[in-house]
């Protein structure tokens, strides 16, 4: 249960490293700068070992346009994009830029299972990664209660 944690966290803090300085509107016109800014402080980083995404594509979408994608290669972080992948595992939308605004005091997985499926959706691409993240949303859940 804590790997799904640590994996949730993740995600939430690299989304919202790249975009929690910029408005709406700056993100808007400046998604693919603010990626190419951050790519060399980002690839290489090394996914923490309990997490089970050790092959992953992750599309990003905020705000129903493409942000870019973010992809895992053995468990490191070994590509970014700020264009869509041809080959995702899973695609993340965002609703707004708010969502963002709501972690940055920090991470708060009661908060982040709330917006699940409303502010934020993720989609498994193909039976077994549907399948695999039916597993993680439960974890979520799970691990809420003990944390």
């Amino acid at each position: 249960m804590k790997s799904k944690f640590i994996f949730a966290a993740f995600l939430v803090f690299f989304l919202l490293g790249i975009v929690a300085p910029f408005t709406t509107s700056e993100l808007n016109e400046m998604s693919c700068l603010i990626i190419e800014q951050s790519k060399r402080d980002i690839i290489g980083n090394e996914i923490p070992e309990k997490v089970p995404f050790k092959n992953e594509i992750l599309n990003v979408y905020l705000a129903e346009e493409s942000f870019g994608y973010l992809e895992i290669n053995e468990s490191i972080i070994s590509d970014i994009g700020c264009e869509e992948n041809e080959n995702p595992s899973y695609e993340i939308y965002i609703k707004d830029y708010s969502v963002f605004t709501q972690f940055e005091k920090g991470f708060d997985l009661d908060k982040l299972n709330s917006m699940l499926g409303d502010e934020i959706i993720i989609k498994g691409v193909g039976i077994g990664k549907k399948f695999k993240l039916f597993f993680v949303k439960i974890g979520l859940k799970v691990a809420s209660w003990f944390i």
